[in-house]
């Protein structure tokens, strides 16, 4: 002991920095936009911020938290979580959160950003029966409806322009949970017998024993590195480079909204000592296009991923298709690394038959689809290896990975490389690799992140990449390059800035030639950020940012400018909170677009992008309204309001490419937490 409190005691006092709980929820929404930051589209899947959610309310004991827990965070690399627990192993448990400091590769900035969700609080384990348990967890009710109230489309679609959500929750801690979701989007017609147009049912357990993991009803399977199966939302590229391994636990709850990336069955985790095996069978239905010929029948052309039923030709898809799968993952585990074998196995109700283009050759048809994969993970004092490698039905091969190292205690370097065949093919594939698909790819990625002094950070990437057969609009091999280059400034707790440069060149289909096979040319985008937070007071803080983006790809030459202030009040003590924004956007046409990240209420955050010119704003407020009320009712529940309304008004059409055809749109929120 005498040694761990000498670490204990300089870890105090090296550093003049006070850590607290008391942070806002700005933290929630800061990760996200880092995990996010490269994600270009509409997510419907919020188990990420539910997850984050979780943690705010029932915080991680790092000092019994397992590897497969602590990746839960979504914060820490393989790395920092190997350390912490030969830490854990050498030392004994934490005596204090400032003892974090001492741990190998925890920097200051990293225990901030963890603190809202771990303590070091010795729970004691509950000797309750499991009935006992059940009835003991908490139960939440979510109520959310959002309309667009000038969505020039919604007359074009059967139903009604309101999205209407209601969740029942229940959990008691990790160890049980169980849901109910159902679902209306935006111009969906209310079904005549089940009301809603998507439902959603989860039963979850955890440590029955040898019965790791139980579920019944609707889940999630995420296996490797993505090459064969990953459900949910994965790591990208980001300026935080180290993060670049999918970590994730193998089977968990599914609890979103989004209507694809889910099975609908049983999965049950068995595990004893250094193996685990987990199986899974899933029957679900599926919206689908499907055409009739004379030579194959009835077979389908395209499965739907918006989950959308608004217009009659929608409607007459829904839920067409029937999709049964089933696989299994076994792993066995060593010191500071495990090995496993994957399976996954995909049959349709009817062949699906891809149209013959020349860039989909080698995409897989038919009425059942397998994959097979060996994932692996080691780790050797300050170096992390992890990869996968996969084949499909026809054996094209796919092989993925990855390596992280400690090259000081101030510098991290990662190498990511990723081969995959024009021919592979997997349903449910979702790896760290450029292509929106996982195939015809082959790369490598670097990153870089040095910790000058105590308050300088400088991050950056480099990821070149090739293609060595046609893609969507693109009529040859094409090659692609991406760098990213960040600089942060961190003096204190209270005060970030950092800023970025990005340059993107990618090949496509050069369409000022007019020729049976298009040449190619190449598109460049470059960006630069600047972006500040400041947390003025306890109750008030801001944030600024300011962001350009130059495109230019044969006789295409735009740019774009994006500036935004965000002034969230939240003063202590008091039953509300109020944030808002303000943002101004011009840019020339839709090549030169900007996306940001925006928080809508509670668990629910869009990522919208601008173009044209004009002016977006957004205000939210939250109200605890058990904290001004006196009936009994709310003595004995926690009941939230949040209400959020944004609006964006185009001083000028956009130029080129418009899907926004109103001049004004304008996006309300409500939503009803009791719990």
């Amino acid at each position: 002991m005498g040694m761990k409190r000498v670490l204990i005691i300089t870890a105090m006092l090296v550093t003049n920095i006070v850590y607290s709980q008391d942070v806002n929820d700005n933290t929630i929404e800061d990760e996200l936009e880092l995990q996010s930051d490269n994600i270009e589209e509409e997510i419907e899947n919020d188990s990420w911020m539910e997850q984050l959610t979780f943690f705010r309310k029932h915080p991680l004991n790092i000092n019994v938290a397992s590897e497969i827990e602590l990746t839960q965070l979504l914060i820490l690399s393989p790395i920092q979580i190997n350390n912490l627990i030969r830490y854990r192993s050498l030392l004994g448990a934490l005596v204090h959160v400032n003892e974090l400091q001492a741990v190998p590769g925890w920097t200051t900035d990293l225990i901030r950003r963890l603190l809202p969700f771990i303590t070091i609080n010795d729970y004691s384990i509950s000797s309750e029966k499991i009935w006992s348990k059940i009835k003991a967890g908490r139960k939440s009710l979510l109520v959310r409806s959002t309309q667009e109230l000038s969505d020039s489309e919604s007359s074009n679609y059967v139903g009604n322009p309101q999205h209407v959500l209601l969740k029942f929750q229940y959990n008691n801690g990790r160890q049980f949970q169980s849901g109910l979701l159902l679902e209306k989007d935006a111009g969906e017609p209310w079904l005549v017998n089940k009301g809603f147009d998507f439902t959603s049912f989860h039963f979850f357990v955890r440590d029955l024993g040898i019965i790791k993991q139980l579920a019944l009803g609707d889940f999630q399977i995420s296996m490797g590195q993505g090459l064969i199966q990953w459900q949910g939302m994965a790591t990208k590229k980001s300026a935080n480079t180290l993060m670049i391994k999918h970590q994730n636990e193998v089977l968990n709850p599914y609890r979103s909204s989004g209507e694809i990336n889910f099975n609908r069955g049983v999965a049950i985790t068995l595990g004893r000592h250094y193996w685990s095996l987990t199986v899974y069978g899933s029957i679900r239905k599926l919206s689908a296009s499907t055409r009739e010929d004379g030579l194959n029948g009835t077979f389908i052309s395209s499965i739907s991923n918006s989950g959308y039923h608004r217009t009659n030709t929608e409607i007459n898809n829904r839920n067409n298709v029937k999709q049964t799968s089933m696989g299994g993952r076994f792993t066995y585990s060593i010191p500071n690394g495990q090995v496993a074998l994957n399976f996954v196995n995909f049959s349709y109700s009817l062949p699906i038959l891809k149209k013959q283009e020349p860039y989909q050759l080698f995409v897989a048809n038919g009425k059942s689809f397998m994959n097979c994969s060996i994932d692996y993970a080691y780790t050797f004092k300050n170096m992390h290896l992890f990869g996968e490698i996969a084949i499909d039905k026809k054996m094209n091969k796919a092989w993925l990975s990855g390596l992280l190292l400690s090259l000081d205690k101030q510098l991290d370097l990662s190498l990511l490389f990723r081969s995959i065949s024009p021919a592979y093919s997997s349903n449910n594939a979702n790896a760290f690799m450029e292509n929106s698909s996982v195939a015809n790819e082959t790369g490598l990625f670097t990153g870089i992140s040095a910790r000058l002094f105590s308050q300088w950070k400088i991050d950056c990437y480099a990821d070149v990449f090739y293609s060595p057969w046609l893609k969507y609009q693109t009529d040859a091999p094409s090659c692609g390059s991406d760098f990213l280059i960040q600089c942060s400034w961190m003096p204190n707790r209270k005060f970030t800035l950092y800023t970025r440069w990005k340059f993107e060149n990618k090949e496509f289909n050069n369409t000022t030639e007019v020729d049976r096979t298009n040449g190619l040319t190449q598109g460049k985008r470059k960006g630069f950020r600047a972006h500040l937070s400041w947390n003025f007071s306890r109750s008030l803080s801001l944030r600024e940012r300011w962001e350009t983006c130059f495109y230019n790809a044969a006789a295409i030459a735009q740019k774009g400018s994006l500036t935004y202030t965000d002034l969230q009040f939240h003063p202590p003590f008091k039953p509300y909170d109020l944030s808002g924004r303000l943002l101004l956007f011009e840019t020339d046409g839709y090549e030169s677009r900007i996306y940001t990240f925006e928080k809508n209420v509670l668990n629910s955050f869009s990522i919208p992008f601008f173009y044209g010119k004009g002016a977006h704003t957004a205000v939210s407020f939250h109200l605890d309204i058990k904290s001004i009320c006196r009936n009994k009712y709310f003595k004995k529940h926690e009941v939230g309001l949040w209400i959020s309304l944004s609006g964006t008004h185009y001083r000028s059409e956009p130029t080129s490419n418009s899907i926004q055809d109103s001049r004004h749109t304008t996006t309300f929120h409500i939503q009803v937490l009791v719990q």
